[in-house]
């Protein structure tokens, strides 16, 4: 070092003015201002004895920024900043952090070995030193692009890393492992094209380096197919096939290393037995040094041991680790992957909810096909395993029971009865668990009993119906289309056994209606639209009854079940002529009867 320079380290105002000079001049560029204001923030800190002006050095700093060349500014800057440092310990200790960064250094270095006349020696060479600022950015850019790239093929996420930045060295030492092998391989192929057969050094060097890369991306292959995973069996099945693989590769590369290791015993060897010089020559030539020499058989053990060790190292590696607790940077993997299979099954969920929604829209409008479309699209993503979940189990119980519905619209019975079979098997379930949907399973047996009912399947219809009937009168609250969907079924079902009874004259079928009629009435509120055709058809049934025994008590019960129908229903109802004809035929009878 000259003696200016080494004036200038014995002058921390010169050496502090000179870097503050340079970081001036170059404040316009990127690195430069983020430090300038790096030191602003550490200007600005107010602690010790300066809580309440303005900070010692700030206006220093504000006339330094708007005449960057003036070296007296410097020196008044860097003397206020060490007059401030010698009695605010907090203000040194961030002063210090702040010149200890890696540019700064460089910076000081190169202003405090290019002295100029005058107080301030660093400030004659702003040129040189605004060059020498480009070059250590060039060159911290270049060596953080290395960085990215060893993490990289260590098989480091670089966005993932930004949260982990303490697990970087270990993929760049993954990846060091890896070129070592990627290396090795290249010597391997190159000294075996050469003492092979005789290739030009350019061809061998070529081709060596292609097997290189091919042996380093198979590497890198075998490290990120392991994954992450903790299971050991699961380990086990994915490392057995990589280990083998990995071992026939690490045989391939180091066969020809050990070749050359030995090649002057090997030589000798092919001398005597005068053969030629290829590679299964040589093979058998140092096979029989090997039987000739103990010593010869254990180097030669030894050292395809060690390069087969050094060859598999990059997977015996990935497995040890993945044998250990689990890394900062793999939990954030796991956490970014849930994130990821969350969002992604939360937006098929929605899709499912938005065909359901318009399923339901398009039966609304008489588009019965598009809403069958609809309505199945909505059963297969609820169905699907990325989408399932037990929570969601109610919408696709829904989306079944609405899919039943519109293919009986179409006169599917068949696929209507097993969607609604399904649906009702689904509610059952939950509703053992969750009261609150026992209305969504006498909705479902409802209409189940519906559809048995049009396939004859009387037993089954009566069955089903009959529990439907048992919920909707123990739930508080029933809302009136679900009551008006069962009124609709037991009536159905009652014509249907009173049909069957006319035609058979089996009683029990009579008994059934009746029965079936009177738990529906007794489900169904007062002041319920469908109440009067309710009376209507159980005083129907009872009549009936009356004809087949000749019951005073049944006839008399039709006659009152029929009044209350006909008070039930408005004068200006379309039903009012149908149950005043209906009464009409009743009282005469009962006259007749009784006279």
């Amino acid at each position: 070092m000259n003696d200016s320079a080494a004036g200038l380290w014995a002058n921390p105002v010169a050496v502090l003015a000179g870097l503050l000079h340079v970081l001036a001049e170059s404040a316009d560029g990127r690195q430069g201002r983020q430090l300038w204001d790096s030191l602003v923030g550490i200007v600005d800190i107010q602690s010790g004895s300066h809580t309440s002006d303005e900070a010692v050095g700030a206006a220093e700093l504000a006339a330094l920024r708007q005449e960057p060349g003036d070296a007296d500014r410097a020196e008044a800057l860097a003397r206020a900043l060490l007059a401030r440092a010698a009695d605010d310990e907090r203000f040194r200790s961030a002063l210090n952090d702040w010149r200890g960064q890696r540019l700064i250094q460089a910076l000081e270095r190169s202003a405090s070995v290019h002295p100029q006349a005058g107080a301030v020696g660093p400030l004659s060479a702003s040129r040189k030193q605004e060059s020498s600022d480009s070059n250590i950015t060039r060159q911290h850019a270049i060596m953080n692009r290395i960085g990215d790239f060893m993490v990289w093929l260590g098989g480091g996420n670089k966005s993932i890393l930004v949260q982990v930045p303490q697990e970087r060295p270990r993929f760049a030492q993954m990846a060091g492992v890896m070129l070592t092998t990627a290396g090795m391989a290249s010597l391997s192929m190159i000294f075996a094209l050469r003492d092979g057969v005789n290739a030009p050094l350019t061809a061998a060097i070529l081709f060596g380096l292609v097997w290189g890369v091919v042996v380093l991306n198979l590497d890198r292959f075998l490290v990120l197919s392991i994954g992450s995973t903790r299971d050991h069996r699961r380990l086990l099945l994915i490392a057995v096939p990589r280990l083998v693989l990995a071992l026939v590769l690490s045989i391939v590369i180091s066969t020809p290393l050990v070749l050359r290791i030995f090649a002057s015993d090997i030589s000798s060897q092919l001398h005597k037995m005068h053969s030629g010089t290829g590679i299964l020559a040589q093979l058998q030539a140092l096979s029989d040094l090997s039987k000739q020499s103990s010593g010869i058989e254990v180097a030669r053990l030894t050292l395809y041991v060690l390069l087969t060790l050094i060859a598999i190292l990059p997977v015996i590696i990935k497995l040890l680790l993945n044998l250990g607790p689990m890394s900062a940077y793999e939990i954030v993997v796991r956490s970014k992957e849930e994130e990821v299979i969350a969002t992604a099954r939360q937006e098929r969920r929605d899709l499912a909810a938005s065909l359901n929604n318009l399923g339901v829209r398009y039966a609304s409008l008489g588009r019965v096909e598009q809403a069958l479309g609809a309505t199945k699209g909505a059963v297969a993503l609820y169905r699907d395993p990325t989408t399932s979940n037990p929570a969601l189990a109610a919408n696709l119980a829904g989306s079944l029971s609405n899919l039943g519905a519109l293919y009986s619209d179409l006169g599917r019975t068949a696929d209507a009865l097993s969607a609604t079979r399904e649906a009702v098997a689904l509610y059952r379930d939950l509703a053992s668990s969750n009261p609150a949907l026992a209305i969504d399973l006498a909705g479902s047996l409802s209409n189940l009993g519906a559809l048995y009912s049009d396939l004859g399947r009387i037993a089954d219809a009566l069955s089903a119906t009959r529990e439907a009937v048992a919920l909707y009168r123990d739930l508080d609250q029933v809302d009136c289309a679900d009551l008006g969907e069962l009124t609709a079924t037991s009536a159905n079902l009652a014509a249907a056994l009173q049909s069957r009874y006319r035609s058979t004259g089996a009683t029990d079928d009579l008994e059934q209606a009746i029965d079936l009629l009177q738990q529906a009435l007794a489900a169904t509120p007062g002041d319920h639209p469908d109440r009067p055709v309710l009376l209507s058809n159980l005083a129907a049934a009872l009549q009936s009854r009356y004809r087949s025994t000749g019951a005073t008590d049944d006839l008399e019960q039709a006659v009152e079940l029929q009044r209350q129908a006909l008070a039930a229903t408005p004068g200006d109802h379309p039903n009012h002529p149908l149950m005043l004809s209906k009464l009409a035929a009743l009282v005469p009878q009962r006259g007749a009867d009784h006279g």
